[in-house]
């Protein structure tokens, strides 16, 4: 579980800077695309369309992350990833819109 003084996310999660969150969940992508070979390079900033760029065999592909308890959905151009509020477990958002040669990358 990840806290935040007394605030707890996945399975008993309560009320938490929305923020703090976000920021939680971008650094889960973060670890988890970087196990799984990819080069990650991240939007310092909170502003722009995408949180991160993942890089993998030469290919390069921007990224918008958000939690499976918020409307899902990315700008064109932009591929959705999911972080599951209970389970904290990553996948594309969108299973008939993912990079090609992704498909199984979060399985």
């Amino acid at each position: 579980m990840l806290n935040q003084s007394s605030v707890t996310l996945g399975p008993s999660a309560t009320k938490c800077d929305p923020n703090f969150k976000g920021d939680v969940y971008e650094h889960l992508v973060i670890y988890e695309a970087m196990k799984r070979g990819a080069i990650v390079y991240k939007n310092v900033g909170c502003t722009g369309k995408i949180d991160m760029i993942l890089e993998k065999n030469g290919q390069k592909i921007p990224i918008d992350v958000k939690s499976s308890r918020r409307k899902q959905a990315a700008a064109p151009g932009v591929f959705l990833v999911i972080v599951d509020a209970e389970s904290l477990a990553v996948r594309w958002g969108n299973k008939r819109r993912q990079p090609e040669n992704w498909e199984s990358f979060w399985s």
